[in-house]
């Protein structure tokens, strides 16, 4: 019945009843009432971590759950419980360095229709983007101060570059895999930040305007095809908020949301925007995709990294030289594909193909 108020901006906000900062969020009635002056939640999660339930005020005055609304107005408040927030969990960087030293995943792979291996290295090694034994990428999350928070470990398919949804294990965590080995605490403090984040650390990176779209794999692809810029990325629609762009306050901050058949995905994202600008942030959204998209592409949620391929796909269909490969030339073109150290080997040896 209560819910917090939604899409509020910082002005609009309540001073807390224990931080006294103007960053409490009431619980309301579907008529927009408050249930209580103190019942709602702190938006300063790290430095307060306030939060009083519904459940929590009927609890303690069990005569107002009959009452709409319950007639609160008028008692004085009970006193706030200061609450000590949890600090947020960490993973030991250990693990991102160990699954760093394989890069032959199927998703760099295909990364080979795209870019050249020194390409491919400049865009994987600063995400520190690993492999696992099955082939599927390591994402991590990395967070401003160079602490990993989590790491998504993922499948896809090498030939099409697209997630492989439907086999058991496609998709996992990090610290969930970490937990069920007792190596990380049960009540593990999970709060994700962007991937990328820590890139923002680098000096090579000062001054350029942040992009953040919704996939790791997107992110990847559009810092190869737009080096200029600073790519990030969500992990999903859902994931982006203030709280995760409080970091790039400074920044000059460009949003990508995936297109779809809705337009769903675009207005939420216009939302956190416009909420985020009205605090003093740099924000705006892309509309490349929503003006350029065909309304089958939107079907399929078409996202800047699916433009970005389908654009150098066509450029290297173009560019294609007429001559083809030896014999010689096309195995060992199949077997740079699966292990593309061979590519580095034959660069320092300054190998050459030989016909037999």
């Amino acid at each position: 019945m209560y819910k917090l108020e939604k899409y509020i901006n910082k002005s609009q906000k309540h001073e807390c009843p224990a931080c006294g900062k103007r960053s409490f969020v009431h619980y309301v009635d579907e008529a927009n009432k408050p249930l209580y002056q103190t019942a709602g939640r702190c938006d300063r999660e790290d430095s307060c971590g306030y939060h009083y339930t519904p459940k929590e005020y009927f609890a303690d005055n069990p005569a107002d759950r009959d009452l709409n609304p319950p007639a609160w107005k008028g008692r004085k408040p009970k006193p706030v419980k200061m609450v000590t927030p949890q600090p947020i969990g960490t993973i030991p960087m250990k693990y991102i360095f160990d699954g760093c030293k394989n890069r032959n995943s199927d998703f760099v792979n295909f990364l080979f229709c795209l870019f050249d291996w020194e390409t491919i290295k400049d865009i994987t090694d600063p995400y520190f983007i690993g492999c696992t034994k099955n082939r599927a990428v390591i994402f991590p999350q990395i967070d401003e101060q160079g602490k990993c928070r989590t790491a998504k470990i993922q499948k896809y398919n090498p030939e099409t570059g697209n997630r492989i949804k439907d086999e058991p294990g496609a998709v996992n965590w990090m610290h969930s895999i970490l937990k069920k080995k007792g190596e990380l605490p049960g009540g593990y403090n999970l709060r994700m930040c962007l991937f990328g984040l820590h890139l923002i650390r680098s000096e090579r990176n000062k001054g350029k305007v942040v992009c953040i779209c919704e996939s790791e794999k997107s992110a990847v692809i559009a810092s190869g095809a737009m080096p200029e810029y600073l790519w990030m990325a969500a992990g999903a629609l859902g994931w982006l908020n203030i709280d995760k762009l409080k970091p790039l306050r400074d920044r000059c901050i460009i949003l990508f949301p995936d297109t779809s058949a809705t337009g769903k995905a675009f207005e939420k994202w216009t939302q956190i925007a416009d909420e985020a600008r009205s605090q003093g942030y740099d924000i705006h959204v892309s509309t490349m995709l929503e003006d350029e998209c065909s309304g089958e592409q939107k079907e399929r949620g078409y996202d800047i990294g699916d433009y970005l391929i389908d654009n150098r796909l066509r450029t290297a269909a173009k560019e294609k030289p007429e001559r083809q490969l030896s014999e010689a030339g096309i195995r060992l073109a199949g077997m740079q594909k699966l292990n593309p150290v061979l590519t580095l080997l034959i660069d320092k040896l300054d190998l050459e193909v030989i016909n037999n």
